[in-house]
């Protein structure tokens, strides 16, 4: 089931003795001769790939309509194009190792050598471009979460932010260098986790979360093991994360001042319940037939009441073939008679709306009174 492949290299200094490396690379055998799990698996990374394409016309269709140059400078833009190019350079990594691996037996011949380095190396490109890549993918859905209400506050947040993290990440990498070099001189002869700059890095890293050992230190330097843990302690944890947490909420306040925030169960009470409620309320009076009687009287007044606005504007003196140089129903006297309509239609809208209201209104009081006056015509369950 799995391709180990082991290098050695032994390295002969001018001064003399050797120095030798280990270096392995861990392999599935199916990635590189897939089986049946292994064809599932093409098969299902080339719908992934199709989806990508897709996905990638829609993209590239917008790009047109937008403009490349408005296009690219969205954040987003950026985002979605460096996602596909590692979706592709996975792939192609993928694919080439499949095809290193055609030229080469599996199992090998006891009694010849196969190197299944170059292959495996291609494996272990792909698992880290998808690795990665993964992480990109996940991160994409803040573009569509967005547009809801409850969350754009918050990515609202986030991206007002970004640009002042930004340049004070930029003068903390500065400050965290100079750590860096300062540890690796004073102790990288004597304590194993600063002997390249690398270790000092991730050292340092560890000591911001709590991971450190002033005893080491101070048996290292005497001077400057208690002294550098000091200030590092002091410059990182205290004033450069209370500096963080100051842009923080400075943007959240800027946020807090522009847009007003969202709450999750108001968006969902606004979009989910009263709908369904409203639903409900009508279907409701589909089942006590009250719509069938209040679409009838409701078209007879609004033809009742087209009949009057028609009556008003005869007689409101808006005679237009009386006035001498006007054709009927031109000119500034079919504007006027335009907004005469309007506002006549307006009013209509209004009194139908008031008639319907006082109707169900009435139907109501009318239920209420019959189920006040229903028990003393029945015999008590008493």
């Amino acid at each position: 089931e799995l391709i180990l492949v082991v290098k050695l290299v032994a390295e002969f200094p001018g001064s003399g003795g050797v120095m030798t490396r280990l270096y392995s690379r861990v392999a599935q055998a199916q990635h590189l001769y897939p089986r049946a799990r292994g064809v599932l698996h093409l098969i299902i990374e080339a719908a992934m790939l199709l989806m990508v394409l897709t996905y990638m016309g829609f993209e590239t269709r917008l790009m047109f309509r937008m403009g490349a140059s408005k296009y690219f400078s969205r954040f987003w833009g950026i985002y979605d194009w460096l996602n596909f190019i590692l979706f592709w350079a996975a792939a192609g990594s993928r694919f080439q190792a499949l095809a290193m691996a055609g030229t080469r037996a599996f199992p090998p011949d006891s009694a010849v050598f196969v190197n299944y380095e170059p292959p495996a190396y291609f494996i272990v490109q792909w698992k880290n471009l998808l690795a990665f890549n993964s992480f990109i993918t996940w991160c994409k859905m803040f573009k569509y979460l967005q547009s809801l209400p409850f969350l754009a506050h918050l990515i609202k947040v986030v991206n007002t932010t970004i640009p002042d993290v930004l340049a004070f990440l930029g003068a903390l990498f500065f400050v965290y260098f100079g750590f860096v070099l300062a540890h690796f001189l004073a102790y990288g002869d004597d304590i194993g986790r600063y002997s390249t700059l690398n270790d000092s890095m991730i050292t340092l890293y560890r000591m911001l979360l709590g991971d450190f050992n002033v005893e080491e230190m101070e048996r290292s330097n005497r001077f400057l093991g208690p002294l550098f843990f000091v200030l590092w302690t002091l410059a990182a944890t205290i004033l450069f994360l209370n500096m963080f947490i100051a842009i923080v909420v400075d943007g959240f306040e800027t946020v807090r001042a522009e847009v007003e925030r969202v709450s999750f169960a108001t968006f969902f009470k606004k979009q989910a319940v009263e709908p369904f409620q409203h639903a409900m309320t009508k279907l409701q009076k589909m089942m006590e037939g009250e719509d069938d009687e209040e679409s009838d009287d409701e078209d007879k007044e609004i033809a009742r009441g087209k009949q009057v606005l028609g009556t008003a504007t005869a007689e409101g003196g808006l005679e237009a073939t009386t006035v001498p140089g006007l054709k009927v129903g031109g000119g500034a006297v079919r504007e006027d008679q335009q907004a005469e309509d309007e506002k006549m239609e307006l009013v209509l809208q209004a009194v139908l709306t008031l008639s319907r209201e006082v109707r169900v209104l009435s139907r109501r009081v009318k239920s209420l009174s019959d189920t006040a006056n229903g028990p003393h015509n029945q015999p008590s369950l008493y």
